[in-house]
């Protein structure tokens, strides 16, 4: 290859693996024309204005741009890449795209993609040569109909700075004319099993190899499209010991890896409350807000290891579980989750308008009853985003580490609420359902969920049969200017240093939080785990360079945060 590569540790699909993988993450040419001045034609013609790094937005440092796209203008990749010609067939592979992407290859047209979060992929095996000239041509208008998440249009309080055009990997595959396109893979810790249900081009057999740390405890042989394996027995997985079972599968034509894990979270009676058990055991959930945004990259890390570097860091802080707040990262991400032991809170990411005065200013005065049922909504616009939990769904449904999905976020472009609870509980019955998350009571939840940030946190009356989530809170900021690099930093409640910080943050945990578990509340998830932009609320500063929490004030908490033996 003749660019820069990039995040070379990268491996896509962890969940299926391919040892004949290109990553194109590097330097392509870019260009920005105005979208009336678009036509097929021009591709061949284009003037580019210089490189850009992929797979950072442009809007960011890292993409070597930093450009805000406009309404009316439209971002053209182009990269020329050669490619063996032989039996094997070519699928291009794209993680995300924000938000309307149009493919041509070879003077070809391929496809189209709109929606900017989720993967999506074409088969252009008849459209290959030796050398080969791709095209992705992008518009992003930050339109309400699609899932934009917290992009704004002018970076402000909680709400940050847009991302456009490529922000995840992209590579090809090269496949077998018969290949295993996907795997559906179900554990069960009770009848200690393992389901995969393959969905496949061709009828082939199938010899799979399991592994635990490197040895191989149990291998079995079929042409079954629906494969039970049965183990004689378990290590269970927990954030504490978070154990994996690597898989090979062999075909005739080609072999592909994965992994799982095996544990299992029920809402049980406990103390008269339901709280949450892990493995048969109660298990408080002690977890932190991440919204995923990077200062070199805004939606997109630096590198892997700056993940990992998080994770490392918060794992030491005690935390065992992460609400993906409002985005959906690289599948990368969920299986260091599951490697590294973070149970996961996945959020459905909003569209439609955010109003002020409902969706803020009646909930904090105390108005949570209320729903908003006046506000009017495009149907079309409802529908894209019932269609794209249920592609969220399917994207992450192998990533065990997801066990709860937040459906609306507070009371953010709520619509047709039951109908897409039983729609999308009915898609994956094996997760919870955190259906409005925050405000708006629902009797049919199985939790009543609360954000505190403004008043102290007391459990009071909890909803008949419901368990007692806190799944936001905290929020207290500090302030460090040379690690804020941000016009007017914004917080919920600012503390002067360190001391300050720790000690606050120590009193609301054990005057508030810990004393809550006796009496009912079965998780907490702190707003969170790193500053984002001029939001200075998080336990880690913006470049991660300074980490405000102190060793033994998080250890403090984290010991004091179980369920007590009865």
């Amino acid at each position: 290859m003749s660019y820069e590569r990039v995040m070379d540790e990268y491996f896509p699909h962890p969940k299926l693996r391919r040892e004949n993988t290109i990553i194109l993450s590097g330097l392509w040419d870019y260009t920005i024309i105005k979208e009336k001045e678009f036509n097929d034609n021009l591709l061949n013609d284009l003037k580019y204005l210089g490189k850009i790094c992929v797979p950072y937005p442009i809007e960011s440092k890292l993409s070597k741009v930093n450009y805000s796209l406009k309404r009316d203008e439209l971002l053209i990749y182009h990269l020329e890449f050669n490619l063996e010609i032989n039996d094997l067939n070519t699928i291009l592979n794209f993680g995300a795209i924000d938000n309307h992407a149009r493919i041509y290859l070879n003077n070809h047209y391929i496809g189209e993609h709109i929606g900017g979060y989720l993967a999506f992929n074409f088969d252009i095996s008849d459209y290959i040569k030796e050398k080969n000239d791709l095209y992705v041509v992008v518009s992003d208008k930050l339109d309400y109909k699609y899932p934009y998440g917290k992009q704004s249009k002018k970076s402000h309080g909680i709400w940050y700075t847009k991302i456009s055009g490529i922000w995840k990997s992209v590579f090809i595959e090269r496949v077998p004319k018969s290949y295993i396109t996907n795997i559906k893979m179900d554990t069960s810790v009770d009848n200690q099993e393992l389901r995969l249900k393959f969905s496949q081009i061709g009828d082939f057999n199938k010899k799979i190899s399991i592994y635990k740390h490197d040895e191989l405890i149990k291998e079995i042989e079929s042409a079954d499209l629906d494969i039970i394996i049965k183990f004689d027995e378990l290590t269970l997985w927990t954030p504490e010991t978070p154990v994996l079972y690597d898989i090979l599968i062999e075909t005739p034509y080609e072999k592909v890896k994965s992994y799982c894990n095996f544990y299992k979270i029920e809402l049980k009676e406990y103390n008269q409350h339901l709280v949450f058990h892990l493995n048969d055991k109660p298990y408080f959930l002690h977890g932190l807000l991440d919204q995923g945004y990077y200062e070199g990259g805004i939606f997109v890390p630096s590198s892997l290891k700056e993940i990992e570097d998080d994770f490392i860091i918060i794992k030491h802080l005690g935390f065992n579980t992460l609400r993906k707040h409002i985005k959906v990262e690289e599948e990368y991400y969920y299986y260091l989750c599951d490697k590294m032991g973070f149970l996961v809170w996945q959020d459905m990411v909003n569209n439609l308008p955010y109003s002020f005065f409902f969706d803020s200013a009646l909930p904090t005065i105390g108005l949570k009853n209320f729903s908003p049922k006046i506000r009017l909504y495009p149907t079309s616009a409802k529908s894209f985003f019932t269609r794209h939990c249920l592609e969220i769904q399917n994207q992450l449904y192998n990533y065990k580490c997801v066990m709860l999905y937040t459906i609306f976020n507070e009371g953010w472009g709520e619509h047709n609420v039951k109908h897409n609870y039983e729609l999308l509980k009915n898609n994956d019955p094996t997760r919870f359902y955190d259906v409005c998350s925050g405000w708006f009571k629902k009797k049919y939840s199985l939790f009543d969920s609360r954000h505190i940030y403004f008043k102290p946190f007391k459990v009071g009356k909890i909803g008949k049969n419901q368990a007692l989530i806190l799944s936001e809170f905290g929020g207290y900021s500090l302030y460090l200017k040379n690690h804020c690099h941000f016009d007017k930093p914004f917080g919920y409640k600012k503390m002067k240093d360190f001391d300050e910080f720790n000690q606050e943050i120590r009193e609301l945990y054990f005057n508030e939080i810990i004393p809550a578990l006796p009496n009912g509340l079965a998780a907490c998830i702190y707003t969170q785990l790193s500053d984002v932009e001029n939001e200075i609320n998080g336990l880690i500063t913006y470049d991660r360079q300074v980490v405000k929490l102190r060793d033994d004030v998080a250890s403090e908490i984290s010991k004091e945060l179980k369920f007590k033996n009865k």
